[in-house]
């Protein structure tokens, strides 16, 4: 981020004075660093150079991190032909606007534009464009930096839908975009009950923010090893006022 300075770790915030390192060309800001790194340091520390055959032999045995992010990055990478996935690839080709992908996975658009932000680093890894490790509801980004932002399948997955709505709009400049997608498929484990919302009430969310709204929606097939979940999602193509 272009607020941070060097520094011989990596990169520091001038305001606070923490350092962050950067590890394979993406920095990690997180507010709590050494909180997340007490998890998902072994992921990090994982040499680039194994065969792929030869890692999966070696993180058979373990639990956590590992295991999560892989299943997690199976799922993805392989549901990137639905309906919905070409609709978001079509509208970022057409309109290559610079900006942030929140929740960004391995972002299977292809679209190179965006800065992708994502808490899982194996997901970030696969990212085809430039790549920063952060919460997507405490994004490391100065307000109003963006002229597009980016959220999909990220909205029934946060604790706090809200403020995931808040972050985007603090982050986009005014006439900026954002393209938000959603199956709305709320889990109570993820979200608490009286925080989940409707595609109504983020619709009405929007326009109460002063944002001109267009609303699709499209097929969303997402494929598990033992299952593919068949999801119908809601398409958010909004510009603010």
């Amino acid at each position: 981020p272009a607020f941070l300075t060097q520094h011989e770790v990596g990169l520091a915030c001038p305001a606070c004075g923490e350092a962050f390192p950067v590890v394979d060309d993406t920095p990690l800001v997180m507010r709590d660093l050494d909180a997340w790194l007490r998890s998902e340091l072994p992921l990090v520390l994982a040499r680039r150079d194994i065969p792929s055959a030869a890692w999966q032999r070696l993180v058979r045995p373990v639990d956590g991190p590992v295991r999560r992010s892989d299943r997690l990055l199976w799922t993805y990478a392989n549901s990137l032909d639905g309906p919905m996935q070409a609709r978001v690839a079509e509208v970022l080709a057409a309109d290559p606007a610079p900006g942030v992908e929140l929740g960004c996975g391995i972002g299977g658009h292809g679209h190179t534009g965006l800065v992708g932000l994502d808490s899982d680093w194996m997901l970030l890894s696969q990212y085809p464009g430039q790549r920063v490790l952060g919460d997507a509801l405490d994004p490391p980004l100065p307000a109003g930096c963006c002229q597009r932002v980016v959220s999909l399948n990220l909205l029934d997955s946060v604790t706090d839908p809200d403020l995931l709505l808040s972050q985007m709009h603090a982050l986009l400049a005014p006439g900026g975009r954002l393209v938000l997608a959603s199956p709305f498929s709320w889990q109570d484990a993820l979200t608490p009950p009286r925080q989940q919302r409707s595609p109504e009430a983020v619709h009405g969310w929007l326009k109460a923010a002063g944002y001109a709204v267009k609303i699709e929606e499209h097929d969303w097939p997402l494929r598990h090893p033992r299952f593919v979940a068949n999801l119908r999602g809601v398409l958010f193509l909004a510009r603010r006022g």
